[in-house]
């Protein structure tokens, strides 16, 4: 067992901190006693092993957590031994840094990314991020139905789901065809895979007249059979 009281802070050294910060329990009072060693705080490694801390109060997290760079929130925001407000906050942060971040680390960062990351990626347009995101493993069937449904989806985005795995879900597949951003001709392949309740609702949306008439084809033959 550590003896906290011990600890000559003037004597610590980076490595030293990063070991101790690693400990499943630390008291309070290190943290803030570790803060007037503004030396030690301020390397990076020392930053990211404070906020992944559970023990840690959450004001020093909350302050330190800004610094830390796209891969290490994402740490924070899957640290399921730190708070759900903590977690959130990284979240946030993350989104707020998404548009400087490369395009590699992107592709990178979104096939493991949050459900709640996920869902406010709704502006995405690059192909590669779009792919890489339908492969995450957290990306629920509600989340998909959610970027569909967003007024900001763009072409890229609907064409990837229509060109993925998702495409065996019904309702990804019905929401497809209703959206507006869908090209005809994707539409037009999606319908005959439809139930007829589906088709007629399509019917009272303002659609292209193609998509209108192939619907009205496909019941009409439906109610011959």
């Amino acid at each position: 067992m550590e003896d906290w009281e011990s600890i000559n802070f003037d004597r610590l050294t980076e490595g030293e901190v990063v070991i101790l910060l690693r400990k499943p329990w630390i008291p309070k009072d290190f943290f803030y006693n570790l803060l007037g060693r503004k030396d030690l705080v301020k390397f990076y490694s020392v930053q990211k092993e404070i906020v992944n801390h559970p023990c840690c109060p959450q004001d020093i997290s909350l302050n330190i957590l800004p610094n830390l760079l796209p891969i290490d929130l994402l740490r924070v925001a899957k640290n399921l031994r730190v708070s759900p407000f903590l977690r959130r906050q990284a979240e946030t942060i993350f989104l707020q840094k998404w548009s400087k971040i490369p395009l590699g680390e992107k592709i990178s960062h979104v096939r493991r990314a949050t459900p709640f990351i996920l869902k406010n990626l709704k502006s995405e347009q690059n192909r590669m991020v779009i792919k890489a995101l339908l492969e995450n493993p957290s990306l629920t069937e509600e989340i998909l139905l959610e970027l569909i449904n967003s007024p900001k989806i763009s072409i890229n985005v609907i064409e990837e789901i229509s060109n993925s795995h998702w495409m065996n879900r019904y309702r990804i597949k019905f929401a497809i065809a209703r959206c507006p951003e869908t090209p005809v001709q994707f539409v037009l392949r999606i319908l005959p895979e439809l139930h007829k309740g589906d088709l007629l609702s399509l019917l009272k949306e303002p659609i292209p007249s193609l998509i209108k008439n192939k619907i009205l084809e496909i019941t009409k033959e439906e109610n011959h059979k």
